[in-house]
């Protein structure tokens, strides 16, 4: 009989539960918009059940823009508010606080019914269960710690979180809010200006990211490099990701140290081996290094990840061309072509391609389109050297030539 009772009574438990944590989600991320709304003049987002997935279903109210991603499963308590940050730090610590303090009131309310009113038992035991919900509620959302979010390459902080920065130092906090804003909105150099000032007064690794992407992103590929040096033997360097070990080889290919760059590549795949631009890039690598088997193997499962990419196409018909695989060289240069006739590595391929047939001068103009496009290019200087030796040479003109002109 208690077994039944349980049975029975245990999914109602849990599914009351996922709908109040729901509804706490809610009023907890509605209490940072509300704020946000009255406080700031662009565009307010809320996240309902995850973390920054715009592919989410979308409700529009004027400035409001809410995702709600349904799920069976709230009591994660996953939500998020991004507004602009570009407000006065009163007006953000309002902000930030409003929420906490919104969803602690409907606590305290609920445990006084629960626990100390006269209320039908069934109707208080649908309140504990609320009360439940809003505990996991502020317990999630106060923990100090880091959140993975869907549509940014950084990190960004809970609410605890962010209230220690607060208490920390205010002027840090700022700094690290703004320069996050310009990260978002592509302005690297400006949110390189903010993240200097708390470089060495705060560092872990969600700002280490957003400084060494800023680094790469301007292509001053040697202080990215000293950059991670700094801070390599700290101990939160060991919770750096594979967005960063990309970064940092691609500053490697910008500094043409292609052994490291690989080295750096694998850390990457092996932390995420479904990147799409960590593939193309050792691929491209692989290429350079003469490992073109490698390289093509790479290349393949970034075609399957993204089949949008005519680059991929360019250095796979390149590795094809290098293992002797013309006919799958010239497929991969077809399907380049066909998305972009434009693109600097199907370009270098396709003159590649008609160089090893003898097609010398249509040859050369693949190749000068291919350096048109991407004048740093590897491979095509060296090749139209020597397609130049192979074209015919102008005949020198004659001494009555030379008269009649």
């Amino acid at each position: 009989m208690y077994d039944a009772f349980m049975i029975a009574v245990l999914p109602i438990i849990w599914i009351l539960l996922n709908i109040t944590s729901f509804i706490i989600i809610c009023i907890y991320e509605f209490s940072h918009a509300i704020p946000a709304l009255l406080f700031t003049r662009g565009e307010v987002t809320m996240y309902i059940g995850i973390y920054g997935d715009n592919t989410a279903p979308r409700l529009k109210l004027g400035r409001l823009v809410i995702h709600i991603r349904p799920k069976f499963n709230y009591l994660k308590n996953r939500g998020m508010c991004i507004y602009k940050t570009d407000i006065p730090f009163t007006l953000q610590f309002i902000i930030l606080v409003f929420a906490p303090i919104v969803v602690l009131a409907i606590a305290c309310l609920l445990f006084h019914y629960t626990f100390f009113s006269t209320l039908n038992i069934y109707i208080r035991v649908g309140l504990g269960i609320a009360l439940t919900s809003v505990a996991i509620n502020l317990i999630v959302n106060l923990f100090p710690k880091k959140l993975a979010v869907k549509f940014s390459n950084r990190l960004v902080y809970s609410d605890g979180y962010e209230m220690i920065l607060l208490g920390e130092n205010s002027s840090n906090y700022l700094d690290v809010i703004v320069a996050a804003k310009f990260y978002d909105e592509g302005d690297f150099a400006n949110a390189q200006l903010h993240l200097r000032k708390v470089e060495d007064k705060f560092m872990d690794e969600s700002i280490f990211r957003m400084i060494l992407a800023s680094y790469v992103e301007l292509k001053n590929y040697s202080i990215a490099k000293k950059f991670n040096k700094k801070f390599m033997r700290l101990r939160w360097y060991k919770l750096i990701g594979a967005y960063d070990y990309c970064n940092l080889a691609t500053a490697d290919i910008g500094l043409q140290d292609y052994k490291e760059a690989l080295i750096n590549l694998d850390k990457s795949i092996k932390l995420d081996a479904h990147n799409f631009t960590t593939r193309k890039k050792r691929g491209y690598v692989h290429n350079i290094l003469k490992n073109y088997e490698e390289a093509k193997q790479d290349l393949n499962k970034a075609v399957f990840i993204d089949e949008s990419s005519a680059d991929v196409y360019g250095y796979r018909a390149f590795s094809n061309l290098k293992l002797g695989r013309s006919g799958e060289a010239l497929i991969d240069i077809e399907k380049g072509l066909a998305l972009d006739e434009n693109n600097a590595p199907v370009n270098l391929a396709l003159g590649i391609h008609l160089f090893d047939k003898g097609n010398y001068k249509p040859a050369m103009e693949s190749l000068k389109k291919a350096k048109k496009f991407d004048d740093s290019i590897l491979w095509v200087d060296e090749y139209m050297a020597k397609t130049k030796e192979k074209l015919p040479k102008p005949k020198p003109r004659t001494k009555k030539a030379k008269a009649d002109a």
